[in-house]
C-alpha cells in the first residue's frame, strides 16, 4: 500500500482522504496542491484495473471499525477490508479511458452509491494492482506479462 506520507524524524504520517466539513480554515490552501470532490455515502469502493484490452474489477468493502471511514485504504493496514471480484462496470467505457489517454494501463477507482449508481474518483497511470490480485485471485500478474511481452507492445503506445 502506499499513500502520501510526511516523514517529521522518526514518524511517518500518512495522509488519508478526509471530510472537510463547513466552516473549516483554508487560508493556507494557497500554499499547497489540494483536490475536493463530492461526498458520497457509499456501499463499496470498486477499483477497476484495465491491461492492455483486459479489464479486471474488485468491490472493496469496508468493516468493523472502518466501515465509517472515508478512506478504504486505511483498512489495509488493519485488516479491516473484505474483497470481491466483481463484473466490471462500464467496461468499454473503461477500456475506452485508458486508451485515449494513451496507456495501456490504467487503475480506476469508483464507487457505489446506496442506490447501485456509480461515481468516477480517478484514473492512475501506475495505480497498484498487486493487493487485486493478492485478494481476488484475478490474474493480473499474468495480463501484464502478455502485455510486456508481446511483440507488438510498445512504449510509444
Amino acid at each position: 500500500m502506499t499513500t502520501e506520507s510526511v516523514q517529521l524524524g522518526e514518524k511517518t504520517y500518512l495522509m488519508y482522504t478526509t471530510s472537510v466539513k463547513p466552516g473549516i480554515n483554508l487560508s493556507g490552501l494557497p500554499l499547497a496542491p489540494a483536490i475536493f470532490q463530492e461526498e458520497v455515502s457509499n456501499e463499496c469502493d470498486v477499483r477497476v484495473t484495465v491491461i492492455g484490452e483486459k479489464i479486471f474489477a474488485c468491490e472493496i468493502y469496508r468493516t468493523g471499525t472502518l466501515a465509517s471511514e472515508i478512506d478504504w485504504r486505511k483498512g489495509q493496514l488493519t485488516g479491516n477490508l473484505i474483497y470481491k471480484a466483481c463484473e466490471p462496470p462500464f467496461p468499454e467505457m473503461c477500456v475506452e479511458l485508458v486508451k485515449r489517454m494513451g496507456l495501456k494501463f490504467g487503475a480506476i477507482d469508483l464507487i457505489r452509491d446506496h442506490d447501485g449508481q456509480y461515481w468516477f474518483m480517478e484514473i492512475n497511470p501506475n495505480g497498484q494492482w498487486g493487493f487485486v490480485e493478492e485478494n481476488t485471485g484475478l490474474p493480473l500478474s499474468k495480463a501484464m506479462a502478455e502485455l510486456l511481452t508481446n511483440t507488438n507492445y510498445s512504449i510509444k503506445g
